[in-house]
């Protein structure tokens, strides 16, 4: 019997809502998008975003 991996069916979705996550490198915070994707015809659709600031105490510890 063959199983297919489930990012495989994941891949075949018509359209995908995908989270994306960043903390970069400036220390100011992390950044979240919910991003909904079609696959064709191709569209990308913004459908939430936000920031989060760090602390003094966050920055402080994630620099050490």
């Amino acid at each position: 019997m063959s199983r297919v991996h489930p990012l495989v069916k994941l891949v075949d979705q018509p359209r995908l809502r995908v989270v994306g996550l960043m903390s970069g490198t400036s220390l100011d915070g992390i950044d979240a998008a919910v991003v909904e994707i079609d696959r064709a015809p191709f569209a990308a659709r913004l459908v939430a975003f936000y920031t989060r600031p760090y602390t003094d105490d966050e920055r402080q510890y994630i620099s050490a």
